[in-house]
């Protein structure tokens, strides 16, 4: 691949494609890494960050298997990204966590390689079980905006500060027992 074909294949993935090409953008990458003196070179003749342009070349250090699933499209560059820190401490374990990283949001994956990472002698199955038996216990919280006057909010102070609350745990209180006698 010479330099304008590199030009032409980064510069078409990194700008408006939502769907990136992860291997083969930095497959440019590293070709143009190759002509340039540093990583801010190289983003700036493509019009990204020398972050970018790190990231994109880790994926190229990764494993071949992994690099197909990032060919395939089953993992993302954020998935990529987690990866490849994971490939720098514990390189071994970066096939498997691919695997199951798989059917796992980016935010997800985040959460089991610090896992691995934090806890390197638990089995990575393990490590997912317990990431998903969290997630299991995650409630949602909405917020409501209620539009008091001055006076009103005054009154809401005073009673929330003789019961040792917050005005919004008051608040919160009064609309759960509101919505226990009432619905």
């Amino acid at each position: 691949m010479d330099e304008n074909d590199a030009l032409a294949i980064a510069i078409s993935n990194l700008k408006g494609a939502k769907t990136k090409a992860l291997i083969p953008t930095a497959q440019a990458l590293r070709t143009l890494r190759n002509q340039c003196s540093s990583n801010a070179e190289v983003g700036k003749k493509v019009g990204v960050s020398r972050e970018i342009v790190r990231e994109f070349l880790s994926l190229l250090e990764l494993p071949e298997e992994v690099q197909e699933l990032l060919t395939e499209k089953r993992l993302s560059l954020e998935h990529g990204r987690k990866l490849a820190q994971l490939n720098r401490r514990q390189p071994e374990l970066v096939p498997v966590v691919a695997k199951a990283s798989t059917d796992l949001h980016a935010h997800e994956v985040r959460e089991l390689v610090e896992l691995v990472l934090r806890e390197p002698d638990v089995p990575v199955n393990e490590s997912l079980a317990r990431l998903q038996a969290s997630r299991s216990v995650h409630t949602r919280e909405y917020h409501v905006v209620a539009i008091l006057g001055e006076e009103e909010f005054r009154t809401l102070e005073r009673a929330a500060r003789r019961l040792k609350l917050a005005p919004d745990e008051l608040t919160s209180k009064i609309v759960r027992e509101w919505l226990a006698e009432n619905v």
